[in-house]
């Protein structure tokens, strides 16, 4: 193994991060779970009442916006990392 190649592998950032990259992963099967019981309902809901549930609809807006917050961060497009370890998403992406 040459040095550089030696010198990345024992990078201790990079080892973090793979721990948060894996906790995010799991974050994201959670959510992906939640999401889908979230479009269930606001199906159903107007389905049955013709109309959209409101709080689905804020909720459903910001558990997207954090999958994608998520989706970032483990693609390397981000460096901030996502709900827990900052504040819960809120408003619309831009």
């Amino acid at each position: 193994m040459s040095e550089e190649i030696r010198k990345n592998v024992t990078v201790e950032k990079t080892w973090v991060r793979a721990i948060f990259m894996v906790l995010f992963g799991l974050f994201y099967s959670l959510a992906e779970i939640v999401l889908f019981v979230v479009i269930v309902f606001q199906f159903l809901t107007v389905l049955f009442t013709g109309e959209k549930n409101e709080k689905l609809l804020k909720f459903g807006n910001e558990l997207s916006i954090y999958v994608f917050q998520i989706f970032q961060y483990l693609t390397y497009n981000s460096d901030e990392k996502a709900f827990p370890l900052s504040d819960w998403p809120t408003g619309k992406l831009d």
